[in-house]
């Protein structure tokens, strides 16, 4: 393919679709050169889209391959074809990187997309992988976004999995400040009953904005359980 030897790799993917629907396959070396010149002039959704096709031709990527389109996706901001990629990657059984999947929640996070974000989480863990909870749950946190924060511990509360104790109550504690009240007293309750019983900063704070928003019970609740009591 003479287009990806002199540079114009944009032409040599019109050219790979011409081929295409004339029923030429190209081999594996013409994808991976257009693939990789694609990435160097910056152009990661085209290599992205070179790749599907390669795949539809019967031929399977190098899992690094995968991982740098991703890696590039990710730099270039592109969040939703981030989280169409992390799935077909499954779909493919292609091996996950925990720092790549952790940046396309961020991204996914970052862009508005908390549905997509949750979704795309929930299929990696279905399938076997996981992400860096903590890194996700301290970002949430720094950008405000503490409903997100406090569906995300919860997340980790149904897998099993450990779950930090300051940073629950900094989630807490900025719920009952912007009067989630039930929130944060649905994520206290959980932890309470998977028998993570260690001392939080957060249960004055809790108990003040129970009372305040009249949930005397729930208020009882956790007095119950502070220090002293």
């Amino acid at each position: 393919m003479g287009h990806c030897g002199e540079g114009t790799f944009e032409a040599g993917y019109d050219l790979l679709v011409l081929m295409l629907r004339r029923n030429f396959v190209p081999d594996v070396e013409t994808y991976k050169s257009l693939i990789d010149g694609l990435l160097q002039k910056g152009d990661p959704v085209l290599a992205q889209k070179t790749l599907e096709k390669m795949l539809k031709s019967s031929h399977l990527p190098t899992t690094s391959t995968f991982h740098t389109i991703l890696e590039k996706l990710l730099k270039e901001g592109c969040a939703h074809e981030s989280a169409s990629f992390v799935r077909l990657m499954l779909e493919r059984r292609i091996r996950q990187n925990i720092k790549l999947s952790t940046n396309t929640i961020l991204q996914l996070f970052k862009n508005g997309l908390q549905d997509k974000a949750f979704e795309i989480v929930r299929l990696l863990y279905e399938n076997g992988y996981s992400v860096n909870m903590e890194e996700l749950i301290a970002s949430l946190c720094l950008s405000k976004k503490l409903s997100e924060a406090c569906e995300m511990l919860l997340f980790c509360l149904e897998k099993h999995q450990s779950v930090d104790i300051d940073a629950c109550s900094t989630v807490i504690s900025g719920l009952c400040k912007i009067r989630r009240v039930s929130e944060a007293f649905g994520l206290y309750y959980e932890l309470v009953e998977k028998g993570i019983l260690q001392q939080m900063s957060c249960l004055e704070n809790l108990r003040i904005a129970l009372v305040a928003d009249g949930r005397l019970t729930e208020a009882e609740f956790v007095s119950k359980r502070m220090p002293g009591q």
